[in-house]
């Protein structure tokens, strides 16, 4: 690997003894077990890289390196959002729509979460492939993937906050709908990413903006919102993928976040005909019905897995 290993694998010269911080079954890292092949992504907390575990038979991991500091943050705070992500991740490994999860080590200045390689890039990728859009029967499996895994999360009363391309990717290489197992019912798609996941009880209601602004329902703008705040954020990616744009903007380049704001709260949703009457009505209905204003009116992730046009989808696959 170019530049030389990343802090804290083999080979670097910063390894520190096991912290003490109360954790979610971590495990001390040794640096000496990993060999990096390469740099997969990096986020605001963190950086993901493919490895190898010199103690498994070389598998092929990928590890999220996640910093326990970071700069004008309270460290009490870094701490918490860190075993909040292990935590929620956790809960959901009974799901097939989640990336496994093998382990959680530590040292003082980090944490690694050893994971699944998804090896078929994200759905964001494809798109790019597809020129932004999928096959209305395409963008039917790839929801059903993604409806699962919400499913779970509401479940466990997880309030996910982040539905967007590039948090869910495939565990295996895409290569279109007749190369796929049917028993599966769906692309393979797993969420990898619980940053800005919250568990929300008892009817309480979190204030605190999470997520992308351009999946953000109205209520998370206004500062009032609960798990039916992923349904809208589901029917913003819907028609993603069949229109190949999101409702109010070609392009989110240069967009404020106050522009976007006045969109998703104020104005109606659109559905113009030249783009709509191209596709089926189930595939428009399916997608109105998550993009209710009124978070109460919305389909849940239950409902809208049974919605005629998943279902009808899904048996037609099922059939190839």
């Amino acid at each position: 690997m170019n530049g030389g290993p990343p802090p804290g694998f083999a080979g670097s010269d910063n390894w520190q003894q096991l912290s003490t911080v109360p954790s979610v079954g971590k495990l001390q890292f040794i640096p000496s077990q990993w060999r990096v092949r390469k740099k997969l992504g990096q986020g605001s907390y963190g950086v993901v890289y493919l490895a190898e575990d010199l103690n498994d038979g070389e598998a092929r991991r990928a590890v999220k390196v996640l910093s326990k500091s970071r700069t004008k943050v309270d460290p009490c705070k870094v701490l918490w959002k860190l075993d909040n992500e292990v935590t929620l991740l956790s809960a959901l490994q009974d799901c097939p729509n989640v990336v496994r999860m093998h382990q959680v080590l530590e040292d003082k200045e980090r944490i690694y979460l050893v994971m699944d390689e998804c090896s078929g890039g994200s759905l964001q990728d494809l798109l790019d492939k597809r020129k932004g859009k999928l096959l209305e029967p395409e963008a039917a499996l790839v929801m059903a993937d993604v409806l699962r895994f919400i499913k779970a999360c509401h479940k466990h009363q997880i309030c996910y906050a982040d539905t967007k391309t590039t948090n869910f990717m495939f565990g295996k290489e895409y290569l279109g709908l007749r190369n796929l197992d049917p028993n599966k019912g769906g692309v393979g798609l797993k969420a990898i990413d619980m940053g800005c996941s919250k568990v929300v009880r008892n009817g309480t209601m979190l204030t605190k903006r999470l997520g992308t602004p351009a999946y953000f329902a109205p209520e998370v703008f206004l500062r009032n919102f609960n798990t039916s705040a992923d349904m809208w954020s589901s029917g913003i990616l819907a028609y993603q993928l069949l229109t190949g744009r999101f409702p109010w903007w070609p392009s989110l380049k240069n967009l404020t976040t106050a522009e976007v704001m006045e969109c998703v709260v104020h104005k109606k949703v659109p559905y113009e005909k030249e783009v709509w009457n191209s596709l089926s009505p189930e595939a428009k209905d399916f997608t109105m019905s998550l993009l209710r204003r009124q978070s109460g009116r919305r389909l849940s992730a239950s409902e809208a897995l049974g919605h005629p046009w998943i279902q009808k989808n899904l048996e037609e696959y099922n059939q190839c």
